[in-house]
């Protein structure tokens, strides 16, 4: 991350800057984003400890199975399938005895046999997937060995994973969801690096170059803000005032400009 924040610095474009991908590698974070643009995502509660289980277990729903996940992981590690509060607080027993300070999130379990991974790269989906379960799993991975296969998604379902893309400020990014009986989408998390292997072996598409193309595109930078200096009223004896701009040393000179002297 470091490395990202020295980039972004110097002004050099980032495909996605170090905001976005904390923001991404956060699970609660990007909940409370998708919150914020009222984006439709399963019932979900903070863990803080065995004092706030029972309240967040009835946040989510106060019905079994539910989903236990950790705050940051990827490629489905750091997500329980608990059924029952045998396996509920064991699971978190465990992970408190190892980390005590370890937050994690509870969330209630959507039933569905795959999940839909969809890439945004700016303002378009450029491919779309469905991941079916793992036999004997509940998560659809394509890195656990989930099938893939290319799917299509209607126009609100695209336009509801631009919005979530947009939501993290992401320009590329992998947006996870899944619908319930009733065909209602909810989005589980969105990925700021997300792999191209399935998704590229789905759709027989070369994400990569896409993405390599979009950059390479100056159109398409979206440059970090950068303060360049302050514009204050200054009083100069036997002048009188004057609006002066104080650069910064973000730029090539460090100069005094003033106008409108009084």
């Amino acid at each position: 991350m470091d490395l990202i924040s020295q980039v972004e610095k110097i002004g050099i474009f980032c495909i996605n800057y170090r905001d976005t991908m904390e923001m991404c590698s956060d699970k609660y974070r990007t909940i409370l984003k998708l919150a914020e643009a009222a984006l439709p995502a399963p019932k979900t509660a903070l863990l803080q400890g065995e004092d706030t289980l029972e309240f967040a277990f009835e946040t989510v729903g106060g019905e079994f199975p539910v989903i236990v996940k950790m705050l940051s992981g990827s490629k489905g590690v750091g997500v329980f399938f608990a059924e029952s509060w045998k396996s509920l607080k064991g699971f978190l027993q465990m992970i408190w005895k190892i980390s005590e300070e370890e937050e994690l999130l509870i969330q209630q379990y959507i039933e569905t046999d795959h999940d839909y991974r969809v890439h945004v790269l700016g303002d378009d989906v450029i491919a779309a997937m469905k991941r079916f379960v793992v036999p004997g799993d509940f998560r659809a991975n394509f890195s656990l060995g989930g099938k893939v296969e290319e799917t299509t998604l209607t126009e609100e379902e695209m336009e509801m994973c631009i919005m979530a893309s947009k939501a993290v400020r992401a320009t590329w990014s992998g947006v996870d969801f899944v619908k319930d009986k009733d065909g209602n989408p909810y989005i589980l998390e969105i990925n700021s690096s997300p792999g191209t292997t399935g998704i590229e072996k789905a759709t027989n598409e070369d994400l990569v170059n896409m993405v390599v193309d979009h950059a390479l595109d100056r159109d398409n930078w979206r440059l970090k803000a950068r303060e360049c200096g302050w514009i204050e009223i200054l009083e100069i004896n036997d002048i009188g005032d004057f609006k002066g701009k104080f650069d910064t040393g973000n730029g090539s000179l460090c100069v005094l400009h003033a106008e409108n002297y009084t």
